[in-house]
């Protein structure tokens, strides 16, 4: 079974209903550029210790990650910009006990060269689709050029997964591929989840 993480996640009462999916992680996005953007007014709910929460950042000094991981009690961050091998060993060390995940855009199979200096580096990969946006593009890519590819860390799948997805296909993308990274094809609005739809998908 696949693991999933629900991202852009942002009303009180609308993350209490994910996480009662029995979701693995949920994602709260820190970049103003984003429609979803997790505002410093708001405040992650204590959640089932059981899901771990993420925090999304792009290009985001060190200090301002911490503050968030404070504030928030994040299980993890996800660096979904252009951040550097060096950029990880600072957050690493800043926050050992905090998950780190890269992002990564993807299009075709030359976009997998910039994968190999952080290898070993992070405790996941994402890849995404390239687009205009870092993120929540709502567009999908060929999964299937990670086929045969050699990664050796475990990753996410991420870029328009909606509920039309074949899931014997995803299942066989690559023995690292462990979960999907949900996102704007299950929304009412941008920060607003359809529950019944992402239930229907996760039992499926």
């Amino acid at each position: 079974m696949m693991e999933i993480k629900v991202c852009g996640m942002r009303e009180t009462n609308n993350i209490q209903s994910i996480v009662d999916l029995g979701v693995d992680y949920i994602g709260f996005i820190f970049f103003e550029g984003s429609p979803r953007f997790f505002g410093e007014h708001r405040i992650i709910p204590e959640v089932d210790s059981k899901v771990k929460k993420i925090g999304v950042f792009v290009n985001e000094s060190v200090d301002n990650v911490g503050q968030q991981i404070g504030k928030h009690r994040l299980d993890g961050v996800q660096l979904h910009g252009d951040e550097t091998p060096a950029y990880i060993h600072s957050v690493k060390k800043a926050f050992p006990d905090v998950l780190i995940w890269k992002a990564f855009r993807m299009k075709d199979a030359s976009d997998l060269q910039q994968i190999k200096v952080y290898e070993g580096l992070c405790d996941r990969y994402i890849f995404d689709t390239k687009g205009k946006q870092y993120g929540g593009n709502g567009t999908t890519w060929n999964y299937h050029i990670l086929k045969d590819q050699e990664i050796e860390t475990s990753f996410f799948l991420s870029g328009g997964i909606d509920e039309q997805v074949d899931k014997e296909i995803l299942m066989n993308i690559h023995p690292n591929c462990i979960g999907l990274d949900l996102n704007s094809k299950f929304e009412l609005e941008p920060g607003l989840k359809d529950v019944n739809k992402l239930k229907t998908f996760i039992e499926k």
